[in-house]
């Protein structure tokens, strides 16, 4: 799914499912829901004022996150050894 952020085209916003994001971060879509309800994972509503949340992530937050996460996980690596 992407969304348009301006006329032009050429700043085109990719979006993605949970169960996308779930494949992107290796993860079960529930954890990935967990993970939004605790506030650990960005993401947007893409639903109209007043209705049930559409919860969607942007690629580029998404991508973001996996590699803030990864770096997390080296840097524990390393003070572990």
């Amino acid at each position: 799914m992407t969304a348009n952020q301006g006329s032009s085209g050429s700043d085109r916003i990719q979006l993605l499912t949970v169960k996308e994001a779930a494949l992107m971060l290796r993860e079960h879509p529930k954890t990935v829901y967990r993970m939004v309800s605790e506030g650990s994972l960005p993401w947007v509503n893409t639903a109209p004022s007043g209705k049930r949340a559409k919860i969607r992530f942007r690629q580029d937050r998404l991508n973001a996150f996996i590699e803030e996460r990864e770096r997390g996980v080296s840097a524990r690596r390393r003070t572990a050894a």
